[in-house]
């Protein structure tokens, strides 16, 4: 490219990468040359010599690895992708460690993280604040001031649909919700979705009825099965999740005779 545009490599890179010092006709001309011959610059290459690699790094722990496969949860994987282009992203779905964590941050080896799975005390949100490294949440704690996060409105979405539901006439309804070791781990949706089934029981005093299950396809139809089992006026389930909302047909399990 520098002979056709009769420069040297330098100027060539001077005007590839926005610098000053170089003559206006000379930056044209070899911004026409760059046009003719179609040249796109290679980004990671320019980050690697500049020394500024601008990575960013997910840390997505995965609590069932069948997930990753799962539209919903690949959307948020790859928006955070598409939304950072600029930079060089990174999926961690390992457990972090304190020291894993701390080395991340002291070795720079990303600009920024990303977490999700967060739970409502959690140690990776206090060691990152402390450490003053920059990160937002997808989820939340108990505590958030000052943080930076989105997440969904579990308790307004379970009472929204038992209101919803109970103007239907439905009164006998269930709530198939979360596995409880996501629970026992404190973990935001889980514990929120918690939440909101107590208001909605309190607010419209119909029967507790809750179910915990894998976030599996087949359990969740064995776990709807022995809910209406076990209640045999259940008219409504409620799931929080969508792979709790597929049914299964001919799933083999041991359901109650009634």
């Amino acid at each position: 490219m520098a002979n056709e545009a009769g420069v040297s490599p330098k100027t060539v890179s001077r005007v590839v990468n926005n610098e000053p010092y170089v003559a206006e006709d000379t930056r044209r001309q070899v911004l026409r040359v760059i046009a003719e011959l179609g040249y796109v610059p290679h980004l990671q290459t320019q980050r690697l010599a500049s020394g500024r690699t601008r990575p960013i790094a997910l840390h997505y722990p995965l609590l069932d690895p069948g997930l990753i496969s799962n539209d919903i949860e690949m959307n948020f994987i790859t928006g955070i992708a598409a939304a950072e282009a600029e930079y060089v992203f990174s999926l961690m779905t390992a457990e972090l460690t304190h020291a894993g964590l701390l080395k991340l941050c002291r070795g720079a080896q990303a600009d920024g993280l990303v977490l999700m799975q967060v739970s409502l005390d959690d140690w990776r949100v206090d060691l990152l604040r402390d450490n003053d490294y920059p990160f937002v949440m997808v989820g939340r704690t108990t505590t958030n001031d000052g943080l930076t996060y989105i997440d969904l409105d579990f308790e307004g979405a379970i009472v929204e649909a038992y209101a919803h539901l109970i103007a239907l006439g439905h009164r006998q309804i269930a709530l198939l919700t979360f596995p409880e070791e996501r629970r026992l781990r404190g973990l935001g949706p889980a514990m929120r979705s918690l939440r909101g089934f107590n208001l909605a029981v309190d607010r419209f005093q119909v029967a507790p009825i809750y179910r915990e299950c894998q976030l599996e396809v087949e359990r969740a139809s064995c776990a709807t099965l022995r809910l209406a089992a076990d209640h045999p006026r259940l008219s409504a389930v409620i799931a929080v999740h969508n792979t709790l909302a597929v049914a299964e047909p001919g799933t083999s399990c041991q359901v109650p005779s009634t």
